[in-house]
């Protein structure tokens, strides 16, 4: 997890998630004990509302960016550079990298034999990857080069700068990979520096008999250590002994020993869900490591990442920093993102990498973030300066507020706003409001889908509505404008530039109030030499090639009956509910049919040769291929002409090619059976609309068009497919290129390898998917309390309890309160 620096102290913090459901996304930012003027949260309520305009006395930080720059060897291709550590002090980042190069293919062909009449390599591994930790300064620029043979695990920073860093000594780099004797012990050392990053000496750590797996350091005032395992903590000495153990029975012990009101605390949590007091602080006595009784904290449950440091609790947000009080149990805001500049899509995090905020001083803060991944490696670290400025340079323009549910999670649109508002042309400065944070695991998305309609409809909503283009309840102009007039005005745009069927596909009665900027195509692979049917079918026609099913071949992959019954409402939910006129009918023989079909063609079980399993071929591809992961038993069931549909996902060309890659012959891709024939659905993945009640519908569409027009500067092309018609062209070649080189690279040996794995792209390829989008006629619909309702009184039927029209009758009756209510 992200790495916790506070006014020089540095430490880090494993978090294990403390419940299911937590929010997922958030970004990890760590926050300054001493800064001035925090604000409660509920303060802070109106300060970033719809056309508020900004003061000169509204905090403001100017940014400054500097990516950490690797040397890499000139005239070598980089296969990957991936980042494993930077942990940032504020003046210098430590940073642990590994580094490949490709092998020339001349090279991968040469044979070497030993004189034993083995076989070698013609090349060295180790002159193509390298395993680096390294000092940088604050402008991202290489200081020295640390040891690069050990396993680096943590670091901290003591209160006259001085670094240590944790390390395995049973693990080290070397020959270009990583190596560790069999009967090598666990074992784990300090290295320290000075605070110019020179080497002072080496502390070897004696486990003794329990042989702890250390995780993180922290620095005591005294100067001796903390480390922790994977429970508990422990006390070492400067001579690396442990001395003491800070233990709470199977509860786990998490982050630094928290400094409030004189008395020290640690952060304890049950290793089982469900139950209260499942976050408690503890206070410790340093002399004995006993604990005292335990002050309930299971308000921290509606947040994910939770900092517990020497300096205080701090709660990490995707909107900024919180600071919790142990004995008061309150919530304090400490910093917010929407009072900067920032490229805010460098705080996105990905597999691996985590946002980090280290502050120096209230006006003064150094951050480490890393943004999208790039092709086959990982985020680069960008380190970013932010300062205070002494008048709020955008005082007088009004802000546009964008909101909706896990906003953050969308680098191109984080990206582009913060550039938007960096302008000091543009005509509004976009603030972010997310209605997902603090959410906590017991409150349902129906009760957070209902706040926003109701803010939205009485004006205390955002200007523009951010992902809600799925629910029919945002699809009316009660809530919600109609975009097609500013599509066609003025300040519109060229529809000839973009897939306009597109936009028409995600109308509701021919209004459109939600556009589609990103997206995907959902709907039903199938054999097409088996199934006749050329871009969608009735209900009737997929009756029919069901009935014609040959022996021994499945008709659908296995799907679970309430799955299915989802699948078919994400086309057809729109003509059983009308919010606009209040109108619901369940009752109808479209609503019967498909109930009676996912009954039908639901599986209550995965049949043995579906789902995931091991699977072995003579040249060797078998389950260790796959890094221990199962292997797609319905691929193989379809490649091998067995299956005869299943549903996908085309989100870029590469989809569409390893669909087509694992099929037994010609492919077909069809949308869901309904009332009448249609090709695949549009499910925007990044859709804006504006929001009835908004007072700056003027300044929210010149965000929207621009965003339409701009041509993103940090697309990831793997992540979706664009509904401008130039960059899904320019997405496309990049991903052909990339896709075909890494296939040659890797493959150019025996190509059978790349079997069920990889498929080359080919502007074949690329025709068609243009054609499925342009095929595309209707949107993706959905809404969490009519599901939740539909689902709950299908469930009988599909058991058997209930008949078919008890069950909508219920469905009908309920869904009329949900509709009505609204």
């Amino acid at each position: 997890m992200a790495d916790v620096h506070l006014l020089g102290k540095c430490e880090k913090v494993f978090w294990k998630k403390a419940a299911s459901g937590l929010l997922a996304g958030t970004l990890l930012l760590s926050l300054p004990l001493t800064i001035s003027g925090c604000k409660k949260k509920s303060s802070d309520e109106n300060r970033y509302r719809s056309g508020r305009v900004i003061q000169e006395s509204d905090p403001y930080f100017y940014s400054e960016t500097n990516k950490i720059q690797i040397p890499l060897d000139e005239g070598r291709d980089v296969a990957a550079l991936l980042f494993w550590n930077c942990i940032f002090t504020g003046e210098l980042a430590v940073v642990e990298y590994v580094v490949s190069y490709n092998v020339p293919i001349e090279l991968q062909k040469q044979t070497v034999y030993t004189d034993d009449g083995g076989e070698r390599y013609a090349y060295d591994p180790a002159d193509y990857s390298f395993h680096e930790t390294a000092l940088f300064n604050a402008e991202g620029k290489l200081i020295k080069y640390l040891d690069g043979g050990v396993l680096f695990a943590s670091m901290a920073q003591d209160k006259d700068g001085k670094i240590y860093l944790l390390e395995r000594t049973d693990i080290w780099f070397e020959g270009g990979g990583m190596a560790s004797p069999e009967d090598a012990k666990l074992g784990f050392r300090i290295e320290e520096l000075d605070s110019s990053g020179n080497p002072i000496g080496i502390i070897p750590v004696d486990g003794g008999s329990e042989s702890p797996f250390f995780d993180d350091i922290h620095v005591l005032e005294d100067g001796t250590f903390l480390l922790n395992d994977d429970t508990d903590i422990y006390m070492v000495d400067r001579e690396g002994k442990i001395t003491g153990k800070i233990s709470d029975g199977e509860r786990r012990l998490e982050g630094d020993l928290v400094l409030q009101d004189g008395k020290y605390y640690v952060m304890s949590q049950k290793t089982e869900f469900g139950t209260e007091d499942l976050i408690q602080f503890k206070e410790v006595d340093l002399a004995t490591g006993h604990l005292g009784p335990g002050i309930n904290a299971d308000a921290l449950m509606a947040y994910e990442s939770i900092r517990p440091t020497r300096d205080g609790v701090f709660i990490n947000t995707s909107s900024g920093c919180l600071r919790y009080d142990i004995v008061k149990g309150t919530i304090e805001e400490v910093f917010n993102w929407n009072d900067t500049d920032v490229d805010r899509s460098l705080l996105v995090n990905g597999f691996s990498e985590e946002t980090e905020i280290i502050p120096k001083n209230e006006n003064e803060f150094s951050v480490v973030g890393y943004g999208a991944r790039e092709l086959y490696g990982s985020a680069v670290p960008h380190l970013i300066r932010l300062t205070r400025a002494e008048k709020n340079p955008h005082a007088g323009k009004k802000m546009l507020v964008i909101g909706g549910e896990h906003v953050f999670e969308y680098p191109d649109l984080l990206s582009f706003a913060s550039r938007y508002s960096a302008n000091p042309d543009s005509q509004a400065r976009i603030v972010f409001v997310d209605y997902t944070e603090g959410l906590r695991p017991e409150e349902s998305l129906i009760s957070l889908e209902q706040a926003i309609y109701l803010d939205s409809l009485t004006g205390k909503g955002p200007d523009i509505l951010v992902n809600m283009s799925d629910s029919i309840a945002f699809r009316n102009n009660s809530v919600m404008e109609d975009l097609n007039p500013y599509l066609d005005g003025g300040k519109g745009i060229d529809r000839s530039e973009y897939f306009d069927n597109i936009f028409r596909a995600c109308e509701t009665e021919g209004k459109l109030y939600h556009i589609p900027l990103k997206y995907e195509l959902s709907g039903i692979g199938v054999n097409a030499d088996q199934i006749s049917c050329s871009v969608g079918w009735t209900y009737e026609e997929f009756e029919e090639a069901f009935r014609h099913v040959p022996d021994q071949v499945s008709f659908l992959e296995a799907i679970p009956c309430m799955e299915l019954l989802q699948l078919f409402l994400k086309s057809s939910l729109p003509q059983f509910v009308d919010y606009q006129n209040k109108k619901v009918d369940f009752t109808n023989e479209d609503m019967k049919r498909i109930l009676t079909m996912a009954k039908t063609y639901g599986m209550e079980q995965i049949p043995s040769d579906e789902g995931y399993g091991y699977f072995e071929k003579d040249y060797g591809l078998h389950k260790s291929s796959f890094s221990d992961e199962e292997f797609d038993l319905t691929s193989l069931k379809f490649m091998e002409g067995r299956l005869l549909a299943r549903r996908s996902t085309i989100c870029t060309v590469y989809d569409y090619s390893t669909f087509k890659g694992r099929s037994p012959g010609n492919i077909t891709f069809l949308g869901y059976p309904g009332r009448e024939a249609t090709g695949m659905i549009v499910h925007p993945t990044l859709s804006m609309g504006i929001v009835s009640s908004s007072t700056i519908k003027e300044q929210a569409w010149d965000f929207i068009s621009a965003f339409l027009k701009d041509e993103p500067t940090n697309v990831i092309p793997f992540e979706a497919l664009s509904v401008k018609r130039d960059t899904f062209e320019k997405d496309s070649q990049t991903i052909m290129k990339s896709r075909n080189d890494y296939f040659e690279y890797v493959y150019w040996n025996d190509p059978r390898q790349a079997e069920y794995v990889d498929y080359r792209v080919s502007e074949e390829d690329i025709d068609e998917v243009r054609k499925l989008i342009e095929n595309v006629t209707i949107s993706s619909s959905g809404d969490p309390a009519l599901f939740s309702i539909i689902q709950e009184e299908a469930a009988a039927y599909f058991a058997g309890d209930r008949s078919l029209e008890d069950v909508l009758s219920t469905i009908q009756n309920r869904a009329t309160t949900i509709v009505n209510e609204k």
